[in-house]
């Protein structure tokens, strides 16, 4: 490791597949791209929530810069990603679910 040499920034892209708990990541833990999706209760943004909760980002969180939806893309490019995210779930109750 040479000091004098900086650190490549991580570049962490969430890939959001269907039905894994993604939406209660994004929303809760990963703070990138929150001020888009709507809280459908009291239609506050997930933004807003977290200043109300007084939350701060996580590393990882400050480190995801880009989010992959379906054919939905915001942020960095998939292939400019050092790290991609992706939750998974028991595939069974998936099915069922």
């Amino acid at each position: 490791h040479n000091n004098n040499n900086k650190q490549q920034r991580r570049k962490i892209v969430f890939l959001h597949i269907g039905k894994t708990g993604g939406t209660t990541l994004r929303e809760t833990i990963l703070h990138y791209g929150c001020t888009i999706k709507a809280n459908r209760n009291n239609r506050q943004t997930c933004e807003q929530n977290w200043k109300i909760r007084n939350q701060t980002q996580s590393a990882l969180s400050k480190s995801t810069t880009g989010i992959l939806h379906f054919e939905k893309h915001w942020g960095t490019p998939l292939s400019d990603a050092t790290d991609v995210l992706f939750p998974i779930r028991e595939p069974v109750s998936r099915f069922e679910s």
